[in-house]
């Protein structure tokens, strides 16, 4: 398991909040019958072609909307994706191709996937008591990497592999004498994964990780030493790589004994040391998007704020009200621009935001 050297960054307190500039609604999910919406996670191949997934308080439970360039429209889905299924939602969107997008979520107390191969949709169910966090689809023909966990006397992590024939179980990070728990994953390739979380046990506290997949086997890294006051620790909470010596995330500083929040973590392993900067943001830092110019975009814990991080500085925004106070929940880089997509909710109605032209 790697340490690393740390060095730490001057904290950086985001400068007042302005009204946005740069960011504007651009589409809200029809009012019908006044019934709760909400946007989970939004994932974009390019200019011309991004998914939008989350929820709808209605029969139809799941919501999807697809971008093509012109307008983001509503996908009407089969009613065989829901047939069956207690309160079916969609919390991850991922695409590697126009043939190969998946979004994940629960439907009751068992994880939830769907397949678009460009022409029709399937569903994948997965054990009961399951819970899907991430996934990375990768390849033009169903690839996908499938971060959750099973919760049955005891939770425990798994990481799943689709190779767009047969579902695989693969091994998960350890650590001798810890027990593990992830968080988030990114993935480039099949040869290129990191994962986020903590390692722990009774007689030493917990200690948060990065680990790296080049395709045989894991790379464990111990997060950086962030000087903290005594009670306070740190959790990272997404993560963005670009290969194995080159990975940012972002974290909130935690109370861990009452689990309240305290500020904001921005850091970034080199293959060989950790920097770190520390946020003046309370609920944190949950979401991590890169900017297209080199840097970065995170979303607050409070997912009421939307904040630019470019050498060193820190910008925040409000979420755009439309009709309601604004709350984003996902984030993603559009390739080939300097422009974002960001999804939420606005009042009672699923809200799609852009950054940029």
């Amino acid at each position: 398991m790697a340490t690393g050297a740390t060095s730490a960054l001057a904290m950086a307190a985001p400068v007042a909040a302005s009204a946005s500039p740069g960011w504007r609604s651009v589409y809200q999910t029809p009012a019908g019958a006044g019934s709760p919406e909400v946007f989970g996670d939004v994932a974009a191949l390019g200019p011309a072609n991004a998914w939008a997934v989350g929820q709808s308080w209605t029969a139809a439970g799941l919501r999807v909307a697809h971008w093509n360039g012109k307008g983001w429209k509503p996908v009407v889905l089969p009613s065989g994706l829901s047939a069956g299924l207690s309160g079916p939602s969609l919390n991850v969107v991922t695409a590697s191709s126009p043939s190969n997008v998946w979004a994940f979520g629960s439907a009751g107390y068992r994880g939830l996937g769907i397949h678009w191969d460009g022409k029709r949709w399937t569903r994948r169910l997965f054990a009961p008591r399951s819970q899907i966090w991430n996934a990375a689809a990768l390849g033009p023909r169903g690839g996908t990497w499938v971060l959750g966990s099973t919760c049955v006397n005891g939770c425990r992590n798994w990481i799943q592999r689709y190779d767009g024939r047969t579902w695989r179980q693969m091994a998960i990070p350890t650590v001798r004498g810890y027990k593990v728990g992830l968080q988030a994953m990114h993935a480039r390739s099949g040869t290129d994964v990191w994962v986020t979380g903590g390692i722990s046990r009774p007689s030493s506290g917990s200690k948060t990780i990065a680990a790296h997949w080049n395709g045989k086997r894991w790379r464990v890294i111990l997060g950086p030493k962030v000087p903290l006051r005594e009670g306070l620790g740190f959790l990272f909470t997404d993560v963005v790589g670009y290969g194995p010596k080159n990975v940012r995330m972002t974290g909130t500083i935690k109370s861990m004994g009452e689990g309240s929040h305290r500020g904001g973590l921005l850091a970034h392993w080199n293959g060989s040391r950790w920097t770190h900067l520390r946020v003046n943001e309370k609920q944190g830092l949950e979401k991590l998007a890169v900017d297209g110019r080199g840097g970065l975009w995170a979303l607050s814990g409070s997912h009421r704020s939307l904040l630019h991080i470019a050498k060193g500085k820190v910008d925040r925004r409000y979420t755009p009200q439309v009709g309601g106070k604004g709350q984003a929940f996902g984030l993603t880089h559009i390739p080939g621009t300097t422009s974002l997509w960001a999804v939420g909710l606005s009042g009672r109605l699923g809200t799609i935001w852009k950054y940029g032209k």
